[in-house]
């Protein structure tokens, strides 16, 4: 198996769920993404104008692994400044990306305007050079516990990590591990 570096951005816990079973089933190093700003309005700001702003630099060298794994959310259709940030800094360093989302658009509204193929495209355009996989895990594909009702923002926990939440995870491993 490929080694493996997984970096993470997330404010809700999502992505940092997906990042540590990704971590866990391929046994990969992680780290978090972090910004050298807190404030969630500028990184709101920073995501719509496409900035890439300052992040805190890595525990881990992206140059001793074969493959990175990023996981963020999107936020209005937008790739996230975090991630902008990371693929402008190490971006020449590394050798193959992968991008992962956990996000609330599913497959009816991949390409809408809040769509997650606007910034798999975004994504690519940034580094052309690059082949990219992108994979999303939709929280559509989640539903409540005695509620059949899909929901599109919950915090992903253990409970939720079954049914075809689960199984698209476990499609997107596969993927990664061939």
């Amino acid at each position: 198996m490929k080694k493996t570096l997984i970096l993470y951005f997330s404010r809700t816990g999502n992505n940092k769920f997906i990042a540590e079973k990704l971590s866990q089933t391929l046994e990969s190093d992680i780290e978090a993404i972090k910004p050298k700003i807190k404030s969630f309005l500028l990184l709101i700001f920073s995501s719509l104008f496409k900035l890439g702003i300052g992040i805190k630099p890595l525990t881990y060298d992206v140059k001793n692994y074969e493959r990175i794994i990023l996981l963020s959310p999107i936020w209005m259709g937008k790739l996230l400044s975090p991630i902008r940030g990371i693929i402008k800094k190490y971006g020449d360093e590394i050798k193959e990306i992968v991008f992962i989302t956990v996000c609330g658009s599913g497959i009816e509204d991949k390409d809408g305007k809040f769509g997650y193929e606007t910034v798999f495209k975004e994504i690519k355009n940034i580094l052309p050079s690059k082949e990219i996989k992108c994979f999303e895990i939709s929280t559509t594909l989640l539903t409540k516990i005695g509620n059949p009702q899909t929901y599109s923002l919950p915090l992903v926990s253990e409970k939720d990590f079954t049914g075809a939440f689960k199984s698209r995870f476990d499609e997107i491993v596969e993927t990664l591990k061939n």
